[in-house]
């Protein structure tokens, strides 16, 4: 089985705040992500932390994007899907020219920040070439 962050997380609700969007998540601990990463111990992969990110934002945004640069990527503590399942994925969204400025932190159920990431996400454009 091919394993897509379909099947790695699932949102469960979004809330709207004045500066902010939470979005909480729950983690698949039976992934088949997790039989490489890592079989004895389940760690959540960093790419993948970043990934739900990225998905977060898009949902915000209502637009495919594309990470151009991150300026900051912070992973301060381990996300074992196992004893953390359940995430807050607080985000802050500001447009500019034809770039989205995220902001973005992962928290987990003991309310420990996991990651801190800064980034620019630009619309993902298609060729019909």
């Amino acid at each position: 089985m091919v394993a897509t962050l379909d099947t790695y997380f699932e949102v469960e609700n979004i809330i709207q705040l004045p500066d902010s969007v939470v979005f909480n998540v729950r983690l698949n601990p039976y992934c088949p992500i997790y039989e490489g990463h890592f079989p004895a111990r389940h760690i959540a992969p960093g790419v993948c932390q970043i990934e739900m990110i990225r998905k977060c934002a898009e949902q915000i945004c209502g637009k495919r994007l594309i990470i151009n640069y991150l300026k900051q990527c912070k992973f301060l503590k381990l996300i074992t899907p196992d004893t953390h399942s359940h995430l807050k994925i607080i985000l802050n969204v500001s447009p500019a020219e034809n770039i989205y400025h995220v902001k973005a932190d992962i928290i987990d159920n003991d309310n420990e920040l996991c990651v801190n990431l800064t980034a620019e996400m630009t619309p993902q454009t298609f060729n019909e070439n």
